[in-house]
């Protein structure tokens, strides 16, 4: 079993109201960890939280904000949030073919002063597997469902087939 454990921090250029430059730090913590369960299967975790580093998760059309004017007091503040993932491998024929199932989610933490169109929270789970044959040729399919919710509630999902192959000369 393999643990690790990182330390993130992210230096946040704002401007205030008055045109003066300020600084904030976001930072935060991330565990990771890879464990074989038998011969032929694993799991993976991996976790983040803090504050100021929802960029760091990655979110579709840049919807998450590391920093937020809270306009009741005039200043700016950091993004609260978690995310992580949990994936099972396993290898169903050696050498051959194989296949993962991940579960992943993502929350950030609301006030009351952020817009109602804001990012909440998402939840994904995918399920994929390749096939190899000869050493040369690999071929993938994968199947991904998603959720989002925003802060005034409103939700959505969607779904995605995608297939790869690769041959290499």
């Amino acid at each position: 079993m393999q643990i690790k454990a990182a330390a993130i921090l992210n230096p946040i250029s704002v401007r205030n109201i008055s045109g003066d430059r300020g600084s904030l730090f976001g930072g935060g913590a991330l565990l990771s960890m890879n464990a074989n369960i038998s011969v032929g299967s694993s799991l993976k975790f991996q976790g983040l939280l803090g504050k100021g580093i929802a960029s760091f998760l990655n979110l579709a059309e840049n919807s998450a904000f590391d920093v937020i004017f809270n306009p009741i007091d005039g200043e700016y503040q950091l993004t609260a949030c978690y995310g992580g993932y949990l994936a099972y491998n396993l290898n169903i024929i050696d050498k051959y073919l194989d296949m993962d199932i991940v579960y992943g989610l993502v929350n950030i933490k609301m006030e009351d002063y952020f817009p109602d169109d804001s990012f909440k929270s998402g939840q994904n789970i995918t399920v994929n597997g390749f096939f190899q044959y000869p050493e040369q040729f690999r071929l993938g399919v994968e199947y991904s469902y998603g959720y989002k919710k925003t802060k005034s509630g409103y939700n959505g999902n969607a779904n995605r087939f995608a297939f790869t192959f690769y041959y290499d000369f």
